[in-house]
């Protein structure tokens, strides 16, 4: 069965929505979230990637210049990555 991207986002927010962070600071709930991205990224055979390096083009594909990108799920086998801001 293929799973469409809406569905795989709607599973990640899913995930994201349960997390318990109560009395967590900031940089404690991103670190959390994070995580638990990433492991439920390796538990379905993906890689993900913290602070990945990510170009940045122009219009007519002309690299303009880098930036980061908090975490990027690889999918494979042809599948559009995920690019996740936290």
């Amino acid at each position: 069965m293929t799973v469409t991207l809406t569905e795989t986002i709607d599973e990640l927010a899913a995930l994201v929505f349960t997390l318990q962070t109560d009395g967590l600071s900031a940089r404690a709930i991103t670190a959390r979230v994070t995580t638990a991205i990433a492991s439920w990224a390796h538990a379905k055979g993906w890689s993900a990637r913290k602070e990945a390096r990510v170009e940045l083009r122009r219009i007519d594909g002309s690299l303009q210049d880098y930036g980061f990108i908090d975490l990027i799920v690889r999918r494979g086998a042809g599948e559009a990555d995920l690019a996740i801001e936290i």
